[in-house]
């Protein structure tokens, strides 16, 4: 016999609007994310906290905003709590919420990055007071990877000279064939 139950309460992290443990963005646009959580107990639970921890030295920790959060660049994490939205005071059986935010890679030429990532870990914590009137805490997780897609350069250079052999006169002149080497570099903005 198998039993399968709910997390006592259930958190899904949606990033632009995907819920996925692994999304593909790239440098320059900002990324939409969204902590939906629902209290799955058949009692009510106080004191609600959801914790978003970022990790990756690619984040731009300016681009950050959190709606009714508190952001610690220094960490770098977003904290929802009751001083931030009164909804999380206390959450009745059933109750589901968001919790939204957004962030970016960091842009193009502040650096290499070997294996660019970010993750982002989501913690929900509530109490509840049991039927023996004993408090407990409550938590569960969400993690995602978020990573950075890299972006080609390609420049060039034309030359007499190389590894072919050039032929023809310089500077050209009509209806006389003229050779040149053209070398191309390929380079990786990130990686």
């Amino acid at each position: 016999l198998l039993t399968v139950t709910k997390p006592f309460i259930s958190v899904g992290l949606a990033l632009d609007g995907e819920i996925s443990s692994e999304k593909v963005i790239v440098r320059w646009k900002p990324v939409r994310g969204d902590i939906r959580w629902t209290n799955n107990l058949p009692v009510r639970v106080e004191d609600v906290e959801i914790e978003l921890a970022f990790s990756g030295t690619i984040l731009d920790k300016t681009s950050v905003v959190a709606d009714h959060g508190f952001y610690r660049s220094s960490a770098p994490s977003i904290t929802w709590s009751r001083e931030t939205d009164t909804n999380l005071g206390s959450v009745n059986p059933g109750q589901s919420g968001v919790a939204s935010f957004s962030f970016a890679a960091a842009p193009a030429g502040s650096g290499n990055f070997r294996n660019p990532e970010i993750k982002l870990t989501v913690t929900v914590r509530a109490r509840r007071v049991s039927e023996s009137q004993v408090p407990e805490v409550v938590t569960s997780s969400a993690e995602a990877r978020v990573l950075v897609g890299t972006d080609l350069v390609l420049s060039s250079s034309l030359s007499r000279g190389g590894p072919f052999n050039n032929t023809g006169p310089v500077p050209p002149k009509p209806d006389t064939e003229t050779t040149y080497t053209v070398a191309w570099t390929v380079s990786n903005t990130s990686n």
